[in-house]
């Protein structure tokens, strides 16, 4: 693992000599010891409307989309191990069913 880092790191380095850099992501923001990136703000509010939340305070509502991802991440932040809300197993398969239903199956084979 350190070895595949090491090699990673020396790669970057070579690019960055040579003028070449590619972004990868994008930090928005820190929570606790969790970095919050663009591209998981991307995938929250894709998934989101896709799939509406049970409990209203969970859905994005916000204006800014990472000013909503970031409250979720406190949230779950503070939260802990306290139960908020826990469905029941066919409440999950149902809605995980929703779900995959709401994309189109061309799309999910595009992302892999």
């Amino acid at each position: 693992m350190l070895g595949l880092l090491l090699g990673a790191l020396g790669t970057a380095s070579a690019a960055r000599a040579a003028g070449q850099v590619d972004r990868v992501d994008r930090a928005i923001a820190v929570v606790g010891d969790r970095v919050i990136t663009a591209t998981e703000v991307d995938i929250a509010v894709t998934l989101a409307s896709h799939d509406v939340s049970p409990e209203p305070v969970l859905d994005p509502g916000a204006e800014d989309p990472d000013e909503w991802w970031i409250e979720q991440v406190e949230l779950r932040e503070l939260a802990g191990d306290v139960s908020v809300y826990r469905p029941q197993a066919g409440e999950v398969r149902d809605r995980l069913g929703r779900l995959l239903a709401a994309f189109d199956p061309a799309e999910l084979a595009n992302t892999q």
